[in-house]
C-alpha cells in the first residue's frame, strides 16, 4: 500500500474510532448529566439539528441534479432520488415531533417514529444502491418525481394509518417494541454498506470509497442512539441526531470534493499545462525551420511561420484573414482549389507549386496539407507544410536522365536478350539473369563452363565448327541454336556472337546476344501439326490426306499398280456420346485410331476426316484389279474385325462396329474428289445393308447416287410447289360407324406420279425437311377439324397424325402445335398424335415432358406399331398415352397363328388394365374385325373399311 493511501486509511480509522468513543461516552454519562437539558432546550436542539440535516440532504440532491458528467449519471440519479426522499421524510418527521403544532392531524410520537424509520430506511437503501453501482433508466427528472410521489404516499400513510399501528408505540422496558427491531436492522444495514464500500476501496484504491465506508460506519453508530436496548436519555437522542448531521456533512463534503473540487482543480491544472504548452508551441512555431501555414475553412490565412512570411516579404498581420489563393499563380488556381476543397472529405492532399523567380528560373514548392476538424467533426481548415524542392528537382531530373539512359540499355538487353560473355577459349565469364532463367542454371554453375554444358545434340558437329571458324576470323555469326536446359527440356535461341578484337588483331572475348524463339518454334510446329494432323487422335487430317492422295494418283500414272481408299465410320458412335458423354466418345475415337494404325503398313496413311469418319489410303497394290481388290478387302476385314472387339473404358466395356466403303483407283482419268465420292457411295450402301458391313464401289452406285440427289432436290421444293396432299383413312367403332380419321401424307410428283411414303419419308427425316413438312400436315389436319366443327354430324370426329422423332426432338415442337391450334381454332381434344416406341430410345425424359405439356392443352397421344419394339412395356407406365395401335403384322395372322392371336389378346388385356383405348390397324377381312371386336377392341382401321383418300371440299 502506498504511503498516502495508508495515511488516508488512518484518518478514516480515527474518525470511526472517535464515533465509537463518542457513542460510548454518551451511553456512560451519569443520570445527572443525561438530563442537563430541560424539555424546552431539548426541543430546540432537536429542531436545529434536524433542520440542518434536512438542508444538507437537499444540498446533496442539488449536487446530483446539476451533475453533467455522463459517467456519473447513474450515481446522480440514485443520490437525487434517495436524498430528496430522505429530506422530505425528515421534514415530515420534524413536523410531527413532540411539541410541534399539528399538521392535518395532531402530532404524536407514533407518526414521528414512522417518518423517522422510513427516512432511515430510504437513507440506507440509497447508500446500498450506491455501493452496488446501480443503474437507473430514464432521466433524473423522472426519479425526482418518483421521490416526490413516494414522499406524498408515505405522508398519507403516516398521517392517516400509522396511529392505528402498534409497531411504532413504545412500551416500558428496554428494547420491548417492534420499532427497536426496525432500528436494529437499519444499523446492521449501515454497517453492511460500510463493509461493501470498504471492499470496493480494497479493489479500486479510490479514497472516495473509503470515505463512504467510514461515513456509513459512523451513520450506523449514530443510529444505535435511538435503540431502546441502551439507556434512555435525551442526551443520547441528541447525540444520535448530531451523528446524523456529521454524517450528512461528510457525505456532502465527499460528493462536493469528488464532483466539484477535484474537477475544478483538474481544470486549473490543465489550464496551467495548456498555457505552458502554448508558450512552448509559440516558441517552436517562431523558430520552425520550415514553412507552415494554417488556413480556415475558406482558405484564408490564420497563422504562418516566419519562414513563410519572409519568402512572401509580408508581415503575419498583413496575411491574416486574406485568401491564400492571392499568392498563387493564376494558372495554378483552377487546379489547386478543387484539390483543397477535397480536404473536406478528410483526406490529405499533396501538390506542387511552380513560382516564377526573379532570376527567370522556376521555383518548385511541394505542399503537403492535412484537414483540420472542429469538436463536431466538421471541416474547419487545414495545415500545410511547404518545402522548396527546386534544387532537389534539378538533381532528380539529372539523375533520372542518366539512370534512364543506363536503364534503357539494361532493360533492352534483359527484356529482349540473353547475354553471355566468354573469353577467347569460349569459357563463360559473365551472364545476365535472362540467361540463368532460360537455362535454369545458377550463375555460379555457368561461370567457368563453356557452352558444351548446354549442347542439346540437335545440331551436327559441323554446325558448331562453322560457327567457330567465323567468329575466330573476327566476324559476327548469326544463327538459330537449340540448347538443352538443366531439367533436360529443349529451348531455341536466335544467337548473334560478336568477337572483341585485341590490339594484336586476335579476338580476346566474345559477347553472345540471344533471343528466345522457343515459342515461335513451337508455334511453327503447332501450325504445321494443326494444318496436317488431327488434334484429337494425332492422325493426318483431310488436308494431309488430300496432298497424299494427289501424290498417289500422280505416282500411279507412271505405273500400273492399283491403290485403294477405305472410308469407314463407327456405327454406334452417337449412342456412346449420348450415353457415356463426349469424353468417352473422344476416347473411343483415339482407341479406334490406334487399332487401325496398328493394322496397316508403315507407308499406308490413316487419316481422320472428322467426327467418327476415318480413311485408310493403301498404296502400291497389285497391278491386277481382282488381286488388288482382294488385298483391299482383306485389309478392310481386318479393320472391321478389330473395331468389332469391345473397348475397355476403365472397366466399362463398350461394343462398337464400323461400316466400310472401299474403292480402287489408278491415276488414269480420275481425281481425288471422285475417289472420295466413290468411297462415300460404297459406305452409304454398307450402312443400308445393316451396318458392320464392307461394301466395294460399283458403277451402279453412281446412278443410285444421282437418283438420290434428284429425289432430294425435288423433295426440297415439293412443299413450295404444292405437290403434297393429305389423304385420310377412316377409323370405325364396333358398329362400323366412323369415329375419326388418320391423316396420311402423299407426294404426287409431276413426273414420277405418286411417290411411296416409304421412299421419301426416311429422306425427309434424314435431311430435316420432315419438321416443316410435318407442320404443314398438322396445319391441314387442324383446318379440317375446324371445318368439321361447323357440321354437327362430323363435329366429334378425331384426326390422328403420325409424328416423327425429328419433329418431337425439335425445340419449338410444343409452341408450333399450340400456334396451329390457336390459328385454326381446332379442338385439341380431337387431335391425336401417333408416336412409335423407337422414338423413345433416346431423350426419353425430355420427350415425356413435351408430351405432358401438350396433354395440358388437350392433345391426345397414341403409340403406333405397338409390340414391334423391344421395350414397349417399360414405357407404358410413364408415357401420357390415350391409345395403343396393334400393328398390322399381328392383325394379319390372328386367324391363322395362335401366337399372333395371343399377343393381340395380351395387348387388349394390358390396355384395359391401363385404361387405354386400342386401335387395330390393317384390317382387310370381316373375320378379323369380328374377332377383334369380340376381344374388346375399341376402334378399327384398314382397307376393309376404306382406303386412304383425299377429302373433297
Amino acid at each position: 500500500m502506498r504511503p498516502y493511501m495508508r495515511q488516508t486509511l488512518g484518518s478514516y480509522l480515527v474518525l470511526c474510532l472517535a464515533a465509537i468513543v463518542g457513542f460510548a461516552g454518551l451511553v456512560a454519562l451519569p443520570q445527572s448529566a443525561r438530563d442537563f437539558l430541560n424539555v424546552e432546550y431539548q426541543l430546540a436542539a432537536h429542531f436545529l439539528l434536524e433542520v440542518f440535516a434536512i438542508v444538507v440532504a437537499f444540498m446533496i440532491a442539488s449536487l446530483a441534479w446539476h451533475e453533467r458528467d455522463p459517467d456519473y449519471q447513474d450515481m446522480a440519479k440514485v443520490l437525487l432520488m434517495g436524498f430528496t426522499l430522505v429530506a422530505s421524510l425528515d421534514v415530515l418527521h420534524l413536523m410531527n415531533s413532540n411539541g410541534m403544532p399539528g399538521f392535518i392531524t395532531p402530532s404524536n410520537p407514533e407518526k414521528a417514529r414512522f417518518f423517522w424509520a422510513v427516512a432511515r430506511s430510504a437513507e440506507v437503501a440509497t447508500l446500498f444502491l450506491l455501493g452496488l453501482r446501480a443503474s437507473l433508466p430514464g432521466y433524473k427528472l423522472w426519479w425526482l418525481l418518483v421521490a416526490a410521489c413516494g414522499s406524498g404516499l408515505l405522508f398519507l400513510l403516516g398521517t392517516f394509518e400509522v396511529q392505528q399501528w402498534k409497531h411504532f408505540q413504545l412500551t416500558a422496558g428496554l428494547g420491548a417494541g417492534p420499532f427497536d427491531i426496525i432500528g436494529l436492522l437499519i444499523c446492521i444495514a449501515n454497517f453492511f454498506c460500510a463493509a461493501l464500500f470498504y471492499s470496493q476501496w480494497r479493489s479500486s484504491q479510490d479514497p472516495y470509497h473509503l470515505h463512504l465506508a467510514a461515513t456509513c460506519f459512523v451513520l450506523g453508530i449514530g443510529q444505535m442512539a435511538f435503540l431502546h436496548y441502551f439507556v434512555e436519555s435525551q442526551a443520547l437522542y441528541l447525540g444520535g441526531h448530531l451523528f446524523k448531521v456529521i454524517v450528512y456533512c461528510l457525505l456532502y463534503h465527499g460528493f462536493f470534493q469528488k464532483r466539484i473540487v477535484q474537477p475544478y482543480e483538474k481544470i486549473q491544472a490543465l489550464k496551467v499545462q495548456s498555457a505552458t504548452a502554448q508558450k512552448k508551441w509559440e516558441n517552436v512555431w517562431m523558430h520552425m525551420p520550415v514553412e507552415v501555414i494554417v488556413l480556415d475553412q475558406n482558405f484564408n490565412y490564420l497563422k504562418a511561420t516566419p519562414m513563410h512570411t519572409q519568402r512572401l516579404n509580408k508581415q503575419l498581420e498583413e496575411l491574416q484573414g486574406r485568401p491564400w489563393k492571392n499568392y498563387v499563380n493564376k494558372e495554378q488556381k483552377e487546379t489547386i482549389l478543387p484539390l483543397l476543397k477535397s480536404l473536406a472529405n478528410g483526406r490529405p492532399v499533396d501538390f506542387e507549386l511552380e513560382i516564377p523567380h526573379e532570376s527567370g528560373e522556376t521555383q518548385h514548392i511541394q505542399v503537403d496539407s492535412v484537414p483540420l476538424k472542429n469538436f463536431q467533426g466538421d471541416f474547419a481548415g487545414l495545415v500545410a507544410v511547404l518545402k522548396d524542392t527546386t534544387e532537389r528537382n534539378k538533381a532528380l531530373k539529372l539523375l533520372e536522365s542518366s539512370y534512364k539512359d543506363l536503364n534503357d540499355l539494361k532493360v533492352a538487353l534483359d527484356a529482349h536478350a540473353i547475354v553471355a560473355v566468354t573469353d577467347a577459349r569460349g569459357v563463360i565469364t559473365k551472364v545476365n539473369d535472362k540467361f540463368c532463367q532460360i537455362s535454369q542454371y545458377r550463375r555460379g554453375e555457368l561461370l567457368g563452363q563453356d557452352h558444351r554444358l548446354l549442347n542439346s545434340g540437335f545440331h551436327p558437329s559441323e554446325f558448331f565448327g562453322e560457327m567457330w571458324r567465323t567468329i575466330a576470323a573476327g566476324k559476327a555469326w548469326t544463327g538459330e541454336v537449340c540448347n538443352r536446359a538443366k531439367d533436360g527440356s529443349l529451348y531455341w535461341v536466335h544467337s548473334t556472337i560478336v568477337p572483341f578484337i585485341g590490339e594484336d588483331g586476335i579476338p580476346e572475348q566474345y559477347i553472345a546476344i540471344r533471343a528466345n524463339i522457343t515459342e515461335r518454334k513451337k508455334a511453327e510446329q503447332r501450325s504445321q501439326t494443326m494444318a496436317l494432323y488431327d488434334m484429337l487422335t494425332g492422325l493426318p487430317n483431310r488436308h494431309f490426306l488430300g496432298e497424299h492422295l494427289r501424290m498417289l494418283i500422280a505416282r500411279s500414272l507412271q505405273g500400273n499398280q492399283y491403290n485403294a481408299l477405305l472410308l469407314l465410320d463407327l456405327d454406334n458412335f452417337k449412342d456412346v456420346n449420348d450415353s457415356l458423354g463426349h469424353t468417352r466418345g473422344d476416347e473411343l475415337l483415339c482407341q479406334a485410331a490406334k487399332r487401325i494404325r496398328a493394322l496397316v503398313r508403315e507407308d499406308d496413311v490413316v487419316a481422320r476426316l472428322g467426327g467418327d469418319e476415318f480413311v485408310i489410303l493403301l498404296g502400291s497394290l497389285d497391278e491386277e484389279e481382282k488381286k488388288a481388290n482382294i488385298q483391299a478387302e482383306n485389309m478392310a476385314e481386318k479393320v472391321r474385325y478389330s473395331l468389332e472387339q469391345a473397348f475397355d473404358f476403365e472397366g466399362i466395356m463398350v461394343h462398337s462396329s464400323c461400316s466400310i466403303g472401299l474403292t480402287l483407283f489408278q491415276g488414269k482419268n480420275i481425281n481425288q474428289e471422285e475417289v472420295l465420292q466413290r468411297a462415300e457411295m460404297a459406305l452409304y450402301r454398307a450402312k443400308e445393308h445393316g451396318r458392320n458391313q464392307i461394301c466395294a464401289f460399283e458403277p451402279s452406285m453412281q446412278e443410285e447416287m444421282l437418283w438420290h440427289a434428284a429425289v432430294m432436290h425435288d423433295l426440297r421444293v415439293a412443299l413450295d410447289r404444292e405437290q403434297f396432299r393429305v389423304f385420310y383413312q377412316v377409323l370405325v367403332d364396333k358398329d362400323q360407324k366412323p369415329a375419326g380419321y388418320e391423316a396420311l401424307l402423299r407426294w404426287i410428283h409431276p413426273e414420277r406420279g405418286m411417290v411411296s411414303p416409304l421412299s421419301f419419308i426416311p429422306k425427309a427425316e434424314e435431311s430435316g425437311l420432315i419438321v416443316s413438312i410435318g407442320q404443314w400436315v398438322m396445319l391441314q389436319a387442324c383446318q379440317q377439324l375446324a371445318i368439321w366443327a361447323q357440321q354437327p354430324e362430323m363435329a366429334k370426329l378425331t384426326i390422328s397424325i403420325n409424328i416423327s422423332a425429328r419433329q418431337l426432338r425439335d425445340a419449338d415442337f410444343h409452341d408450333s402445335v399450340q400456334n396451329i391450334l390457336r390459328t385454326t381454332g381446332a379442338n385439341p381434344e380431337l387431335l391425336c398424335l401417333e408416336l412409335t416406341e423407337s422414338m423413345f430410345h433416346t431423350d426419353l425424359q425430355q420427350s415425356i415432358q413435351k408430351m405432358k405439356r401438350l396433354r395440358l392443352l388437350g392433345v391426345k397421344f397414341a403409340l403406333d406399331d405397338f409390340g414391334t419394339g423391344y421395350s414397349s412395356l417399360s414405357y407404358l407406365k410413364r408415357l401420357p398415352l390415350h391409345e395403343l395401335k396393334i400393328d398390322k403384322s399381328f392383325v394379319d395372322e390372328i386367324l391363322i397363328d395362335e401366337n399372333a392371336a395371343a399377343i393381340a389378346k395380351t395387348i387388349l388385356v394390358l390396355a384395359q388394365t391401363l385404361q387405354l383405348m386400342v386401335v387395330a390397324e390393317g384390317i382387310e377381312h370381316l373375320e378379323q374385325f369380328e374377332w377383334l371386336r369380340e376381344q374388346g377392341c375399341h376402334l378399327f382401321q384398314g382397307y376393309y373399311f376404306g382406303k386412304p383418300q383425299p377429302i373433297e371440299p
